[in-house]
């Protein structure tokens, strides 16, 4: 996603026609958002995120409960001063209890998600793990939020994501890396 994509919230998917390669989408407000692609993965009456690219594509992920809805009015606006970065304020249609989570965030099933209580640990790296990852295609961020999330079985589900964005590689590797981790730090 490029910082030149347009996002939108709250969009209904209103039809969507594989015969002429067509999907519309509708606002809030009722207008309609046509575009030249079908996509036949996603139901009619979806209700989620859209956006669209600079290249006029789109893309649409629909939230893991149609209630959810976008309430920006109610968003807590962020202090970098103080080191907080905001949040963002979401509600389920018929309840007008606000959910707040962290920017970008779209909370799961009855607004869940797990909250962030992570905690900052500086830490040395050695070049030949820069040099690793490089070969890879991933930052040391990267290689690291994955390994610690496959050790401690850490996994984001749709219908209740993490705030803190760990999300393991997969089965396999979570089983292998708490083998490691037993056999190198057992007790």
């Amino acid at each position: 996603m490029s910082d030149s994509d347009q996002i939108f919230y709250d969009m209904t998917i209103k039809s969507i026609d594989i015969k002429v390669n067509q999907t519309v989408f509708e606002t809030t407000d009722g207008l309609a958002k046509t575009f030249q692609k079908a996509i036949s993965f996603h139901q009619v009456g979806s209700r989620g995120v859209l956006t669209v690219k600079t290249d006029g594509d789109f893309l649409f992920r629909a939230y893991p409960d149609p209630r959810l809805r976008r309430w920006p009015e109610q968003d807590i606006p962020a202090n970098e001063d103080e080191g907080y970065f905001g949040a963002w304020s979401w509600r389920l249609d018929g309840i007008e209890d606000r959910i707040t989570a962290k920017p970008g965030l779209i909370p799961g099933e009855g607004g869940r998600y797990i909250k962030d209580e992570t905690d900052k640990v500086e830490i040395d790296i050695p070049p030949e793990f820069f040099q690793l990852c490089e070969s890879r295609g991933i930052t040391v961020e990267q290689a690291l939020r994955g390994l610690i999330a496959d050790v401690c079985g850490l996994q984001s589900y749709v219908n209740n994501p993490r705030e803190d964005g760990f999300i393991s590689n997969g089965s396999d590797e979570r089983m292998y890396a708490k083998q490691w981790f037993d056999r190198a730090y057992f007790v």
